[in-house]
């Protein structure tokens, strides 16, 4: 008996990739592309929310946590198809839903999840986000 890995040093040793070939769109259906593919144009054509919550600047909660929310004034609600009106200041969050283009100023976008509307027009943020986090 061998053991797993020399089991695998075999097979590799003695496979070999095979080919691409043409196939028509509905002939694919369970292949593997040969080589990568990349889209002509970005869709959409800018930056936006993969989640609803709220579009933060890493500054104003990056010690943010269950135990010490980071309270954030809410200046706008942004529902997706619509624009933003205003830039994201310091102190700031904006509510956003899923697909609505991000605010200028925004770094991430925090799950609603992980915060908590304060009923005083201020939300508390729950866990510090990462750069680019939900965008």
């Amino acid at each position: 008996m061998i053991t797993p890995q020399k089991a695998l040093d075999l097979i590799l040793e003695n496979a070999s990739a095979l080919g691409g070939e043409d196939a028509a769109l509905d002939a694919s259906i369970g292949r593997v592309l040969a080589e990568d593919m990349f889209a002509k144009d970005d869709l959409p054509p800018f930056d936006n929310s993969a989640m609803d919550g709220f579009a933060v600047r890493l500054q104003d909660c990056s010690r943010a946590s269950q135990q010490a929310p980071a309270l954030l004034k809410i200046r706008e609600t942004i529902r997706a198809g619509a624009v933003a009106q205003l830039e994201l200041n310091p102190g700031e969050a904006i509510k956003i839903m899923t697909g609505a283009p991000l605010p200028k100023g925004t770094d991430a976008v925090v799950m609603k999840e992980v915060t908590k509307e304060q009923g005083d027009g201020r939300v508390g943020i729950l866990q510090s986000p990462e750069p680019g986090d939900h965008i």
